[in-house]
């Protein structure tokens, strides 16, 4: 029953999660995702990979990435970027613009942070999303989290917004103050580097970048990205 939880203990443990910036405790602690081959969702245990792409993530401002097929990549960028959602505050609250070469692709990524921002348990979000007679260990309802929830937009009750846009120079048309600006398949992007430059001022007051692909022969954004950064 609610009577009988440790607010001491799930204050300990709101510290613990803030703490890590790789947020990796809190993707295996919180987080399930489906496994093709039990057929079901299993506890979100991380891959060596993934779990350096979280650090990166949690430490840098500007993470490139190669995306073998069916490492799982975009789910732990997913996953990351949903625990960003879960402990922002409503005094500054994030803004992600996922770009994808197609608008179903970034659909896809805004789809996976949805479907890990229903896991996490009410106390977590805040008081105010603990209903009365519900248990706080369990998740939020939709209409508590969310004022807007498709697969184009995500608007939540604190103040964060996810955007799928797919790729052109109106990209960014109408989102601004990034947090997240995040290009999928950055490396099938056509004209990469003019959609890149016309999305870039959406993050000028201090966003982080993340550029996600699979490796498409030496296009202009993603190969140049990597190449660049294999150099410095």
């Amino acid at each position: 029953s609610k009577n009988m939880i440790d607010y001491n203990a799930l204050a300990e443990e709101y510290v613990k999660c803030v703490s890590d910036k790789s947020r990796i405790y809190m993707i295996e602690h919180y987080l399930e995702t489906y496994d093709a081959t039990r057929k079901r969702k299993v506890p979100y245990l991380l891959f060596p990979r993934q779990k350096d792409l979280c650090g990166a993530l949690g430490s840098g401002n500007n993470v490139v990435t190669t995306k073998p097929r069916q490492a799982g990549i975009t789910t732990t960028c997913g996953g990351f970027i949903s625990c960003e959602i879960v402990l922002a505050s409503k005094e500054e609250p994030l803004t992600i613009l996922v770009i994808g070469n197609t608008l179903d692709l970034a659909q896809q990524m805004v789809t996976k942070i949805r479907d890990f921002l229903y896991q996490f348990p009410a106390w977590m979000w805040g008081e105010e999303y603990i209903e009365e007679g519900k248990n706080p260990l369990d998740p939020p309802s939709k209409r508590l989290l969310f004022n807007i929830c498709n697969t184009k937009e995500l608007v939540l009750k604190n103040g964060c917004r996810v955007v799928a846009r797919s790729s052109g120079p109106d990209a960014s048309r109408g989102v601004g103050g990034v947090s997240w600006l995040i290009f999928d398949e950055a490396a099938f992007i056509e004209n990469g580097k003019d959609v890149y430059a016309s999305a870039l001022p959406t993050v000028s007051t201090g966003g982080h970048i993340v550029l996600i692909s699979t490796p498409n022969g030496k296009d202009q954004l993603y190969y140049e990205t990597c190449r660049r950064a294999a150099i410095a």
